[in-house]
């Protein structure tokens, strides 16, 4: 990653799960999410950056399309990073987390979509 031409300490992962769905599947892998003005949701926590260091982020749920989401990782408060080894590893850190989020969520969608189908394909469950 190219750090000189960086203009943002905001991370975002695309996540493929419809806006209400994606909503719900946040609030499983999230806890303490809340709805927002600017995003379908959100939750601040703090996220380690080294052993000893950890900065306070927001973790956002918005909108991409109406069949995807972002997930998104933003620092709260002023960030003294200047291009420092705090910010090479924030960022690090933050596309880990951005990831983990994006996957925890697709994978509770898929849980969910798998249990629909072992009820729905129940023999005892048949509409017949």
């Amino acid at each position: 990653m190219d750090i000189e031409g960086l203009r943002t300490l905001y991370v975002a992962r695309v996540v493929d799960i419809p806006p209400l769905t994606a909503a719900v599947a946040f609030d499983e892998v999230v806890p303490g999410a809340t709805p927002a003005n600017y995003a379908i949701r959100r939750a601040e926590t703090r996220l380690s950056i080294s052993r000893h260091v950890r900065v306070g982020v927001e973790l956002e749920l918005v909108r991409w399309s109406r069949a995807s989401c972002e997930v998104g990782v933003r620092p709260l408060g002023r960030v003294p990073f200047a291009g420092g080894w705090r910010q090479r590893h924030y960022l690090d850190a933050a596309g880990l987390e951005a990831t983990r989020l994006a996957d925890a969520m697709a994978a509770t969608v898929e849980g969910w979509t798998a249990a629909a189908w072992a009820v729905a394909s129940h023999p005892s469950r048949s509409v017949a």
